[in-house]
């Protein structure tokens, strides 16, 4: 199933690359990153079998990004706002009981600073990753992530350096958030802070432009209600005595409840 859905990714990516080579202001990026785990739990401190920290995480990430061209009026809003899609590989020092993660992700961003070969640039990335080895009662010491399937988030800041009219390379910085939002317990998140250098390749000519003219908006208040409703779920272990048997037995079972709010 994992070698299908890799596949499947693998040719998902590869289709908007070939779609993308007619598009204008397209760019193509890969990165390599050698991150920190954050200690933010105990399972990734030392608290698993074998009392190792996962305190490194090595990673790739290609990306497909388009820059808008300013022809509309949101577009002044942010100097040169780019947005895009990626596909993400990491590899953490000690992945037994945790595996090592695949995501797939949307991200935006914009310029706040540009010059003639150097720019700049923010990011921010949300999506899904796949392939954790999640908490279970053969598991129970990985307190970090419940669910085979969890959030991606990824914020960043990279300064981008023009070879020529085609190629930049990049450096900068990454944090790096796995979580299932508490949709199931324990969920104590793994956080990655990386350094990361990159290529990134335009087809077409790259155009650092100056900053856009901005529009004169007219700010305005908005109310806004919200009400959402769902189900959260939580591992617990319990501890029983059978009849007959004086031995205390521990046992770990899923419990599910109803959350809401506005």
């Amino acid at each position: 199933m994992k070698k299908k859905f890799a596949i499947f990714s693998f040719f998902s990516i590869f289709s908007l690359f070939l779609y993308s080579q007619n598009e204008d202001n397209i760019s193509y990026s890969l990165y390599v990153g050698d991150g920190y785990v954050v200690p933010t739990n105990d399972f990734v401190k030392k608290g698993n079998k074998d009392s190792t920290a996962i305190n490194n995480m090595i990673s790739i990430s290609f990306r497909i990004a388009k820059q808008v061209d300013g022809t509309k009026a949101w577009h002044h809003l942010y100097n040169e706002f780019t947005y895009g899609v990626g596909g993400y590989y990491g590899r953490f020092n000690y992945s037994k009981n945790l595996n090592n993660p695949f995501a797939l992700y949307g991200f935006i961003g914009f310029s706040p600073l540009k010059t003639e070969r150097f720019a700049l640039k923010t990011n921010l990335a949300l999506g899904l990753s796949f392939w954790w080895n999640g908490y279970s009662k053969e598991n129970n010491l990985n307190v970090a992530i419940s669910n085979p399937i969890n959030c991606y988030i990824d914020a960043g800041l990279d300064g981008y350096y023009r070879l020529n009219d085609n190629f930049q390379v990049f450096a900068g910085v990454s944090y790096t958030h796995f979580s299932n939002g508490a949709i199931v317990k324990p969920n104590k998140g793994i956080n990655v802070i990386s350094p990361r250098i990159g290529l990134s390749y335009n087809p077409q000519k790259i155009v650092f432009k100056q900053a856009m003219d901005s529009l004169n908006f007219q700010p305005q208040w908005e109310n806004i209600i919200s009400v959402y409703g769902g189900w959260h779920s939580v591992y617990k272990t319990f501890k029983y005595t059978p009849d007959n048997n004086s031995n205390e037995i521990k046992d770990t079972a899923r419990k599910s409840y109803f959350v809401y709010g506005i």
